[in-house]
């Protein structure tokens, strides 16, 4: 949004902001997937990954539907800020979260003192 407004939106400045996402989401998408577990009893996991994907893939079916109606209405800076704004519930809800104790937690090595002992 601030390259597009700033006129500075190019073919180099799309691939770097490209990367980055790609960068961002290969580190996201497992953590996404391993906090679940943790912030539900063993019993009640499996249909937590089930809610879990089903909302991951419903939100990829319809949300370029809806960005696409708001950007042709409203253009893409609204649809930009919209993005950001609904970012803010997770980012408010993150830090309240109480993960469920790791119950086959292995014991932490030290790399070197490892790699040192073959």
């Amino acid at each position: 949004m601030v390259l597009s407004n700033a006129g500075a939106l190019n073919k180099v400045a799309v691939l770097g902001i490209a990367i980055f996402y790609s960068l961002v989401v290969a580190v996201f998408q497992p953590l996404r997937q391993s906090l679940g577990p943790r912030l539900t009893s063993p019993d009640h996991i499996g249909s937590m990954m089930v809610l879990a994907s089903l909302n991951h893939n419903a939100g990829r079916l319809i949300a370029p539907a809806i960005a696409g109606v708001v950007i042709a209405k409203f253009g893409i800076n609204t649809a930009s800020i919209m993005s950001i704004a609904l970012y803010l519930p997770s980012i408010l809800i993150a830090p309240t979260l109480i993960l469920r104790a790791s119950e086959n937690r292995p014991e932490k090595k030290n790399f070197l003192r490892d790699f040192s002992d073959g």
